[in-house]
């Protein structure tokens, strides 16, 4: 059941049937769940929450960034059409909520996750470099973790 309705309706009259079916939530809402969560660290362990909007801003560019090179890809690479990543949608739904230096590295795993099933150029599968534009993404958004850790004041290296 969605919403009172059930997944899906059949329906028969004359000369005519139909079937409907709920619809697969696109990919892309992985994204804005990573962000909610990342807004939900900050707003819960930053000393000032209302200082973290520039790396809030930087996050959400990330996102989209991710999300415009998911649909240039899908114009010649075939993707999953849903997140099947059972147990890493489950870790990063139940975050680890009491300590915010551990959260954030699984937002950026989550974000690692995310391009490397979704941003893969099948183009370049013989060059082994499909990967390529994630891993250089990849390294700007650790760098994000890690300055996003700073502001939350994880201090220990490594943590």
């Amino acid at each position: 059941m969605a919403n009172g309705l059930p997944l899906s309706v059949k329906g028969v009259y004359k000369n005519l049937s139909f079937q409907t079916t709920k619809p697969d939530k696109p990919v892309e809402l992985k994204l804005d769940k990573l962000l909610d969560k990342i807004d939900e660290i900050f707003d819960k362990w930053a000393s000032k929450p209302e200082k973290t909007q520039n790396l809030r801003d930087k996050w959400e560019d990330m996102s989209i960034k991710f999300s415009d090179k998911y649909v240039k890809l899908q114009k010649h690479c075939d993707f999953p059409s849903t997140w099947k990543d059972v147990d890493y949608e489950n870790a990063v739904d139940r975050y680890v909520k009491d300590d915010p230096c551990t959260a954030m590295k699984q937002m950026v795993k989550g974000f690692e996750k995310w391009a490397d099933t979704f941003t893969a150029d099948c183009r370049k599968l013989d060059e082994g470099t499909e990967l390529d534009w994630a891993e250089k993404q990849m390294k700007k958004v650790e760098a994000l973790g890690e300055r996003s850790k700073q502001k939350l004041q994880c201090m220990s290296i490594g943590k």
